[in-house]
């Protein structure tokens, strides 16, 4: 697992981020349900990563349905991604059959966590999308998933992920 790197190419830039695990590399999450508050531990040698997506494309959209066991929530992360470079379809490919974490932190600050060791989020496709964005070539890829809970919030420590950078070389800023 690694970080899709931020584009630098001509294409439309890459700025917009999320940032996911695997949900086996999470040791622990914590939850406290009177504050919707989450604090998650990863497994030694283990981090998070990067996703980035082209500029003001990543939507996040949620619903809730009532159900005869209760509020089911549901959510889907949609982004689009450059199709610059042979690693991102690697890295695309590697997210099919894992359980993946996501935080996404919108442009108020505020972080979210979507998906849990037991109830992760999940790729529904990957589609090439060539030319339907004008000077847009690459990729729509669609995390979906449904909980028994809204998503949580994230702050403190499991916020500060978000202000590592990582340069097209892959060194840390």
């Amino acid at each position: 697992m690694g970080s899709i790197k931020k584009y630098t190419g001509s294409n439309i830039g890459g700025i917009n981020k999320i940032i996911y695990a695997y949900a086996e590399d999470i040791d622990l999450i914590s939850y406290n349900e009177n504050d919707l508050l989450a604090v998650i531990s990863l497994k030694s040698g283990k981090s998070w990563n990067f996703l980035y997506g082209t500029e003001d494309t990543i939507t996040i959209s949620g619903e809730e349905e009532d159900t005869d066991a209760g509020i089911k929530y549901k959510y889907k992360i949609e982004l689009l991604i450059p199709k610059d470079r042979p690693e991102v379809e690697i890295e695309l490919f590697g997210l099919n059959d894992h359980g993946i974490i996501i935080k996404a932190m919108d442009k108020n600050g505020t972080c979210r966590l979507f998906g849990s060791i037991d109830n992760p989020m999940f790729k529904l496709g990957k589609l090439l999308w060539p030319g339907q964005v004008e000077g847009y070539n690459g990729y729509k890829l669609t995390l979906y998933a449904e909980f028994d809970q809204p998503a949580y919030y994230i702050t403190g420590e499991n916020q500060s992920d978000f202000i590592e950078e990582i340069l097209p070389g892959g060194e840390p800023a």
